[in-house]
């Protein structure tokens, strides 16, 4: 998949604000006509505040007909994306945007995919996986989303939806701090796809979430038979937000 655009600046409305959770919030832009954004599903998009300084974001969503881009964004207390939200944020304000930029794509292969989602790492995945539907890609993807609650996977219902609805979509929550019940799987997330695959040779992975938890998984994954040119990961930017 091509990664030529130019980044460029557009200024959006914010069209949609909702609360997931306790700590995320899915903000909704719409470009200003005649402005839009091209990307492809898997890039980010860096938020441009008002003293200059910029924020990276996945972008949540495939490209849609009418434009809009969706972020997930956790508002740290005392972190200044925090103050932005709480001081600035409101449905109808302006937002300067600048992007796309990554490279983080699905590759053009027969092999099974593994997605593994942590936190709000989830974003580029969903933008994938709305790719591979919308694309009516056929081939197997095993999402796995680790949170530290329940509560943390602030959209399970959608996850479980495409795998009710699309037969090469299977869904596996994963929690690291609750305790082990027969609904959900518990512990770590990488682990958890350890213990379902004998061996990873002749897969894909595609893993986005904290540094040290792509770190950490990638070690493990390449020493249970993934190979190296068949891991894909986007740790372009999960600052912590300050």
């Amino acid at each position: 998949m091509q990664r030529d655009a130019i980044p460029q600046r557009v200024t959006c409305r914010v069209s949609g604000l909702k609360q997931f959770n306790h700590a995320i919030m899915q903000v909704m832009l719409q470009p200003l006509e005649p402005q839009s954004l091209a990307y492809q599903a898997g890039q980010y998009i860096n938020i441009v505040l008002d003293d200059g300084r910029m924020r990276p974001f996945s972008l949540a969503n495939a490209p849609r007909e009418d434009n809009q881009i969706e972020l997930h964004i956790r508002h740290n207390a005392g972190g200044r994306i925090a103050a932005w939200l709480q001081r600035d944020l409101e449905e109808d304000a302006h937002v300067i945007i600048e992007g796309p930029f990554g490279d983080f794509s699905i590759h053009e292969s027969d092999r099974p995919m593994i997605m593994i989602a942590g936190g709000t790492g989830f974003a580029p995945i969903k933008s994938l996986i709305e790719h591979i539907i919308n694309g009516q890609i056929s081939r197997s993807v095993y999402l796995y989303w680790g949170a530290r609650t329940r509560e943390d996977l602030y959209l399970e219902n959608t996850a479980q939806r495409w795998g009710r609805i699309h037969d090469n979509i299977h869904f596996i929550p994963v929690v690291s701090e609750e305790e082990p019940q027969a609904s959900i799987r518990t512990g770590m997330v990488h682990e958890a796809v350890l213990e379902d695959f004998t061996s990873l040779e002749g897969y894909e992975v595609y893993i986005c979430g904290p540094a040290g938890m792509i770190r950490a998984a990638q070690d493990a994954l390449l020493k249970h038979g993934l190979h190296e040119e068949a891991i894909f990961s986007d740790m372009f930017a999960f600052l912590d937000n300050e």
